[in-house]
């Protein structure tokens, strides 16, 4: 359509100007997608293809959102309370402060307001043990940056307590969880977790921009179970237009009510 020529001139000239080799693009008004389109091409190197809207990407901490639909969906189950101590849940639960535990709640870690410090590593496990591997042995290490619920203080870590949390009261490993509660739902048919379900789509690769402006592929995916819940969902423009749609839509989505209108209130709450 005409309106869109000069975005998508736009677009190209920023993506130029900024290195960008792959870009996809979903616009929603009224509660219909009026726009989708890609840009650019997956990789640089050989077997680069273009970019549409169902070519998928690491999504990075879009990540939290959908951990967060999923702990909602337990809550509203009567499984999981926001304001409950998560050590009531995971009674071996140690911080590296010793009453945390009983401090610290779900609400928290989801709003980034337990105190805790961020970390990322994009390596690690990939075994389906290997979250609760890293509550166990990382969680305890790393010291507080503030009194829980006195400030925000964006946290991977705490997003990862959370969807194990999850996991713990669900009684299903986090990947299995988030298909059954976020991805089949919302028919999100491409999105996943495993970089060897990825492979089998067109796939964005991560690249490296040297000091000459150079791209060139990250020629080792990321992968790690451990950081799955803040950062790890592999994903499409056209998958997440479908959580954008519950978003706007007081959580219904098609014929189906994924979240309570107060759930939804309640994630899009400052």
């Amino acid at each position: 359509m005409q309106h869109w020529n000069g975005m998508e001139r736009y677009i190209e000239e920023q993506m130029r100007a900024g290195h960008v080799p792959g870009l996809a693009l979903a616009v929603i008004q009224n509660l219909e997608l009026v726009y989708a389109q890609g840009f650019g091409v997956t990789s640089v190197e050989d077997g680069g293809l273009p970019v549409t809207p169902l070519t998928l990407f690491r999504i990075g901490s879009l990540t939290k959102a959908l951990t967060c639909t999923a702990i909602l969906r337990l809550v509203e189950a009567g499984k999981l309370d926001l304001d409950r101590p998560v050590g009531e849940y995971v009674p071996w639960l140690t911080f590296s402060e010793a009453d945390a535990a009983r401090r610290i709640t779900l609400r928290m870690l989801m709003s980034h307001s337990a105190g805790l410090p961020t970390s990322h590593t994009p390596f690690g496990r990939r075994d389906v043990n290997g979250l609760e591997a890293y509550v166990r042995q990382d969680v305890p290490r790393y010291p507080f940056v503030a009194t829980p619920a006195r400030l925000y203080a964006y946290s991977n870590p705490g997003f990862r307590i959370a969807g194990y949390v999850a996991q713990v009261v669900s009684g299903k490993p986090y990947v299995q969880l988030m298909q059954e509660l976020v991805f089949d739902p919302l028919e999100m048919k491409r999105t996943t977790f495993d970089p060897t379900v990825a492979m089998t789509y067109p796939l964005a690769q991560s690249h490296n921009l040297s000091d000459d402006g150079r791209l060139a592929v990250q020629h080792r995916y990321a992968d790690d179970t451990g950081g799955y819940p803040s950062g790890a969902a592999i994903s499409t423009t056209e998958d997440l237009a479908h959580f954008a749609f519950m978003q706007m839509n007081g959580g219904h989505f098609r014929n189906r009510q994924i979240l309570s209108p107060q759930s939804v209130a309640e994630m899009q709450t400052a």
